[in-house]
């Protein structure tokens, strides 16, 4: 073996612009393919973490709408669940703060240090279902209103290396309120909160959260059937009995769930879900499995694509090598000593080149750019399986990326090179061709992907969501500011850059967290998103009425005698559809004509004062559903807690008006941090992860494009080599160095336009297939697939130009010498 290391070491010091290139496009494969594999190990594993994780099952509901749900009455899952010998345990919660989470001060000085931290609110049961590896305190602690449970992360974050146990955490929305913030229709939590025990973070790949977790106190909610929100996950004694389960609690509560208009419930595998459709309300991470089987098909690919530069380099390299190969022959060396030899340098390559790909993957994720963009918190220390299986992957792609040489260099008769007859078979050229040509077709896909995704990107980005956006600024509302909502608006309107100010219950557009409420029109049960609104809402977001009227002041004084809503396009259809006793087909009846009819809701009698336009009040990636908007104050329909947001329209220089809105803010609550961001950045950040996406994508796409313009480099570097005889005579009978390189270059061009023929099927079939997760899709244009073939074809002729010119440029006397 030492003597193989000498012998290759030599030959790749004799070599070294062969070997520097191909320890460089090895290199970038390696990192390409460790990053992508480490973030698709992350998205296959995700909730395999589980001690239990087979046993663990997530219950949801199929509704009268043929959708199923995950959230319910408490009472109804402890109902359903409590005394069940085939339960061993069950565990409710319920998400509490969404977006960027609840401001809170560590220790006893409110607003000294302010975090925002996700709280989410939890039985004790939920920690029998779900393993918490708690490293202080008690698991149990949550049986206390006033005790919490917080992850690692945040206890080192608010207190340092002291002990967490017992410290104090203000919750400042609730201290906004004026000691405690309502989370259920009875009960409430305090200003402060205790820690009773401190957890080791879940991985990364998890649907529970990292999040700070309150008790769900024994009475809250135990006598109302009708309110939902609550979810619950269940631990089973046999897994293989989930199906017979939900069926036989499905009959047994029969005439119970029709009362509710539930017809069916199911439990789901934890480990199941992150690929699965998602369940009405489910606001856990959700994943791609095509997209992530596209990633690690990609992984492979730039491999193979780096592993075929190798071979066509070595290839190359044979006119240079096989003089010395076939003198060894003569001098009595085996052929399998030789081989051998060529396939250690093979290894040493990419060992080497796996190695730097080691280092400079961990720097990558070290400064957090990757992980920003793939999404996960990653690093290579937490994977140290997989990186020693990636390991044994280089060494198995050594050994490949050496035997077709170590065969093809030793393939030759020792004759036929001592008498200057060297000339590669068409078999062997056809081969080399048809390697290229695979590059090719992997960069090109990948380009026109690229290309797709920013299109796309684009498209979302600029398409009219149905209101105004551009001139709109989003501010987080305290309790107290948001029960003082009249004075806050007063004070802003003063400011000549402020045209007028809304209010909404909740952010306005969301993907996660929104309303899902039931009501009955004509003896029909329907469901759809509310939010709670001030009157001027619609005008203020420049939200179009197409039927009947838009709010009115009057409309907010809880003396108008009844409630008033107002619903978008899709709601009204829907209506229209039972008025014409056919819901859920397509009616000519007109949806205008719902505006002034009125529906029961909670024994409460709401007028639909008009109709408007349909709005994108979420992502691009889903359709428009039925939308109401209802107006909120004191005292009035649904009023359940002051406004959480205010939209302020502004015109001339937004800054001043930034500035004004925060010295209200300070103002009216000294202690609450102020958060204004602009409407249309908020609502961009919905499309990061695809951006990032994109990211991705042209990233590899570009790796893709290096390794095959250098594998270009390496069959020019043999092409040019065995032709240089050729090439002589030609010059000799005239020809020009211009024709000379077109001689070159026409070769690769057909391989170019072949290569584009097939890309662009298989590229039309993947872009198909992921547009189909969005609800609206940019149009392909020609220019997607025309530029990538420029692109490659520019880069290509570059390359065979600039490697070709000098043997073109050789004096032909000395060639033909040669």
């Amino acid at each position: 073996m030492i003597r193989f290391f000498k012998i290759s070491l030599k030959a790749l010091q004799r070599f070294k612009t062969a070997a520097i290139l191909n320890l460089l496009g090895l290199a970038l494969a390696f990192t390409a393919f460790l990053v992508i594999v480490l973030h698709t190990w992350n998205e296959y594993n995700y909730d395999n973490y589980h001690p239990n994780k087979e046993h663990i099952f997530k219950v949801e509901f199929l509704r009268d709408n043929n959708t199923w749900e995950d959230g319910y009455a408490r009472v109804l899952f402890e109902h359903l669940f409590s005394g069940s010998p085939q339960i061993r345990a069950y565990g409710i919660f319920m998400d509490y703060a969404f977006g960027p989470g609840v401001p809170m001060s560590p220790g006893a000085h409110p607003g000294e240090l302010v975090y925002y931290e996700k709280v989410d609110r939890i039985t004790p049961g939920f920690t029998d279902v779900i393993h918490f590896d708690i490293l202080e305190g008690n698991v149990k602690a949550i049986a206390d209103p006033d005790q919490v449970l917080i992850p690692e992360s945040v206890a080192r974050k608010f207190f340092g290396k002291e002990s967490a146990v017992g410290k104090p955490i203000v919750l400042l929305d609730a201290l906004s309120a004026g000691g405690k913030i309502k989370v259920s229709a009875n009960q409430e939590l305090n200003a402060v909160l205790y820690v009773g025990g401190v957890y080791r973070n879940f991985p990364e790949n998890s649907r529970i959260r990292n999040v700070i977790y309150s008790g769900i106190p024994p009475q809250e909610m135990m006598h109302e059937w009708y309110t939902g929100g609550y979810r619950a996950y269940v631990l089973l004694e046999d897994p293989a009995r989930a199906g017979t389960l939900a069926e036989t609690l499905t009959e047994k509560n029969r005439e119970l769930l029709s009362g509710l208009v539930i017809h069916k419930i199911r439990f789901r595998p934890l480990t199941d879900l992150y690929f699965a459709e998602k369940a009405k309300g489910d606001t856990a991470p959700g994943g791609n499995k095509q997209l992530t089987d596209i990633l690690l098909v990609v992984a492979v690919l730039i491999l193979v694509v780096a592993v075929v530069n190798y071979v066509n380099f070595s290839v190359a390299l044979t006119p240079a090598r096989i003089r010395g190969i076939n003198t060894q022959k003569v001098l009595g060396c085996s052929v399998g000593t030789i081989r051998r030899n060529i396939v250690s340098e093979a290894i040493m390559m990419t060992v080497t080149a796996y190695l730097l790909a080691l280092l400079v993957t961990s720097v990558v994720f070290r400064h957090g750019l990757l992980n920003r963009l793939l999404g996960n918190g990653l690093s290579l220390s937490d994977h140290l399986p997989l990186v020693g299986m990636t390991f044994a992957l280089a060494l198995i792609v050594g050994a490949i990326a050496g035997l077709y040489p170590a065969w093809h260099m030793t393939a030759y008769p020792p004759v036929m090179l001592l008498n200057g007859s060297f000339a590669a078979t068409g078999r062997a050229k056809m081969l080399r061709k048809a390697l290229i040509g695979f590059q090719y077709v992997v960069s090109i896909v990948l380009i026109i992907c690229a290309f797709v995704i920013q299109l796309q990107h684009r498209y979302v980005s600029r398409t009219d969501v149905g209101f105004d956006k551009e001139h709109i600024l989003q501010v987080r509302l305290s309790p107290g500011t948001g029960a003082k909502s009249e004075l806050f608006r007063q004070k802003l309107i003063r400011h000549a850059g402020i045209v007028d100010v809304a209010f909404a219950e909740d952010e306005f557009v969301r993907d996660e967290g929104k309303a899902h409420i039931a009501y009955y029109y004509q003896n029909e049960r329907l469901t759809q998103y509310w939010i709670g609104v001030s009157h001027n809402f619609p005008a203020v977001m420049g939200i179009p009425i197409v039927a009947g009227r838009d709010f009115r002041p009057g409309d907010e004084m809880p003396v108008a005698g009844h409630a008033v809503c107002i619903v978008n396009e899709t709601a009204a259809k829907e209506l229209a559809s039972v008025s014409a006793g056919k819901r859920g087909e397509k009616t000519s009846a007109d949806y205008r004509k719902i505006a002034g009819d009125t529906f029961l809701d909670y024994r409460t009698t709401v007028r639909i004062a008009g109709v408007f336009k349909d709005i994108n009040f979420e992502s691009l990636y889903r359709p428009i559903e039925p939308l109401g908007l209802w107006v909120a104050s004191p005292g009035h329909y649904r009023y359940d807690k002051p406004y959480g947001y205010s939209y302020v329209k502004v015109t001339g220089n937004p800054l001043a008006a930034i500035d004004h809105i925060r010295v209200t803010l300070e103002e009216l609550d000294p202690v609450y941090p102020p958060q204004i961001d602009f409407l249309d950045a908020a609502m961009d950040a919905l499309y990061q992860k695809t951006r990032n996406q994109g990211t991705i994508v042209i990233l590899f796409s570009l790796i893709a494009v290096l390794l095959a313009i250098m594998g270009v480099f390496g069959l020019v570097m043999f092409e040019a080599q065995s032709r240089r005889k050729e090439i002589a005579v030609r010059r000799v009978f005239g020809a020009t160095v211009p024709e000379v390189l077109m001689l070159f270059n026409s070769g690769f061009v057909k391989i170019v336009l072949i290569c584009f023929v097939v890309s662009v099927p298989l590229a039309w079939f993947g872009i198909h297939k992921w547009l189909e997760s969005f609800a609206y899709r940019a149009p392909i244009r020609i220019w997607v697939f025309v530029v990538p073939l420029l692109l490659v074809l520019i880069l290509t002729v570059l390359t065979v130009t600039f490697q070709s010119y000098r043997v073109a440029t050789t004096n032909a006397v000395k060639s033909l010498k040669g």
